[in-house]
């Protein structure tokens, strides 16, 4: 399996991501929780499609610019664990980290996110 998250992998559209967080099901760790659904259809461009978002309340741009990469550097070298589940359906998961404050977020490392989403894809994994 590739190591890279090509445009096709990545979730888009505010009706995706409003899908997602309404009918989804979550997985929480310290830092960041995973919300994943089943996607209707067969999509061209395979399994599964990622998104990343962060809450605005306590954060200014630069803070949440900064852990979108950090979330998408993790999921991107750790994707490989879902590579070992076999994909029955399509399904699109979204990492939502939100802060208990600002404070803790400008904190926050790329080892304790990349625990957190090495925690989410292993628990996808053994649901699917």
């Amino acid at each position: 399996m590739s190591n890279s998250l090509s445009k096709a992998e990545i979730l888009r559209g505010k009706d995706s991501f409003l899908h997602v967080f309404q009918c989804g099901t979550s997985i929480d760790t310290v830092h960041i929780r995973g919300i994943f659904t089943s996607e209707a259809g067969k999509s061209p461009h395979g399994g599964i499609r990622v998104g990343f978002a962060i809450k605005r309340g306590l954060l200014n741009g630069v803070q949440r610019n900064r852990l979108k990469r950090l979330m998408r550097e993790s999921y991107r070298t750790n994707k490989n664990i879902l590579a070992s589940s076999p994909m029955q359906t399509n399904v699109a998961l979204v990492f939502l980290y939100s802060p208990k404050s600002a404070a803790g977020a400008a904190k926050v490392s790329l080892g304790q996110i990349e625990t957190d989403v090495k925690r989410i894809l292993s628990k996808l994994a053994s649901k699917l």
